[in-house]
């Protein structure tokens, strides 16, 4: 389990955080040999939840073929195999 906070700012966009995630994907398939599931921490796991940043950058990721992207996590299934 890798967990990334590649956002050094306070305040980002969408299209950062979108950035951050392909990054860090990057990172990590380099490091496992092979693509990592990538999530977006949020306050549950269901589409509805979190603010308007946070659905539209797991928009965003779900659109893109460059990452494997599963969708939300929450904080107690980090270190499970989600």
């Amino acid at each position: 389990t890798w967990m990334l906070d590649l956002g050094a700012n306070v305040s980002c966009d969408a299209d950062s955080l979108f950035q951050f995630a392909v990054m860090g994907s990057a990172l990590a398939e380099e490091h496992l040999g092979r693509p990592p599931r990538v999530a977006v921490l949020n306050i549950g796991a269901e589409e509805i939840k979190g603010n308007d940043l946070v659905k539209r950058c797991a928009e965003m990721l779900s659109q893109t073929d460059a990452i494997n992207f599963v969708g939300y996590i929450e904080g107690n299934q980090i270190l499970h195999d989600v």
